[in-house]
């Protein structure tokens, strides 16, 4: 009995070492032979992601299952494509379906996370097709808009907001964003002067709507983009990290990591086979 389950946890130690590890507002590169994914968790339970992803080609399936939740798109004819998911609690594996020499990438957002950012990247993405989320008030009770910290602004600058009022499937969106100052909030904004030295905090406000042609709400985060005048198109993963309610969460393993850990046991275990 001992050969048959060495064998099996060397197969499935395997397999796992060409898994990457994801974790929240970091920009994930994908091909055909790359498109199995375990997205780190380490925040309270009932929560909901945002999903932005951008690829090549027109057609691209996924699959994600979490503990307590699971869902899945076979065919998607967009390049750009967004949609919300409920996750209720623990790590998720997220998998693409992908056609042979496409290739693209996603970014993942957590609700509920804090995300400490200095403006050097182009944040959202107002291209993107978005998907139908169904989600009830329930769900989104806590967990109503994404928040960017931008402590100690690192320069003069006048910050660009951009969203998508009319989408496909659902009716005008009104203005997503709030930037606020010191305890004053501006609403509905479109431009704003950040000067050097001082803090902001900028919402993007999750929108209940109503969908077209139907008497039906939905929630939904409009197509939005934000940046600096100095942003470059690049989009660089070190000008983003997050917390929740100021704590930060446990390190996450790194691929690397994950990798090294994972070879480690594989050594072990064969060393059972002789």
């Amino acid at each position: 009995m001992k050969m048959p389950f060495i064998l099996l946890c060397l197969f499935s130690l395997s397999a796992s070492l060409e898994m990457t590890v994801v974790d929240l507002g970091q920009k994930i590169s994908f091909d055909s032979s790359n498109k199995e994914f375990k997205i780190a968790y380490r925040g309270p339970n009932k929560n909901l992601f945002l999903f932005l992803i951008t690829h090549d080609k027109e057609k691209l399936g996924y699959h994600i299952k979490c503990p307590y939740s699971e869902s899945s798109a076979s065919d998607m004819q967009y390049k750009e494509y967004g949609f919300i998911f409920s996750n209720y609690a623990g790590e998720c594996d997220f998998t693409l379906n992908i056609d042979e020499g496409d290739k693209g990438s996603f970014i993942v957002y957590d609700l509920k996370a804090l995300y400490e950012i200095k403006l050097k990247n182009k944040y959202g993405n107002t291209k993107i097709f978005l998907e139908n989320s169904y989600l009830d008030d329930e769900e989104v009770d806590s967990a109503k808009k994404l928040t960017f910290l931008v402590p100690n602004f690192r320069t003069n600058s006048n910050i660009k907001f951009e969203y998508v009022e009319k989408v496909t499937r659902f009716e005008k969106f009104q203005n997503p964003f709030q930037v606020c100052h010191e305890n004053v909030c501006k609403e509905n904004v479109t431009s704003y002067y950040f000067e050097k030295g001082k803090s902001y905090q900028i919402y993007v406000k999750l929108l209940r709507v109503l969908q077209d042609s139907s008497s039906r709400y939905d929630y939904a985060v409009p197509p939005f983009r934000f940046y600096a005048e100095d942003s470059v198109e690049e989009y660089s993963n070190d000008d983003i990290k997050y917390t929740y309610d100021g704590v930060k969460p446990s390190p996450s393993p790194s691929s690397s990591t994950y990798r090294q850990i994972s070879i480690i046991f594989i050594l072990l275990l064969t060393s059972f086979l002789f």
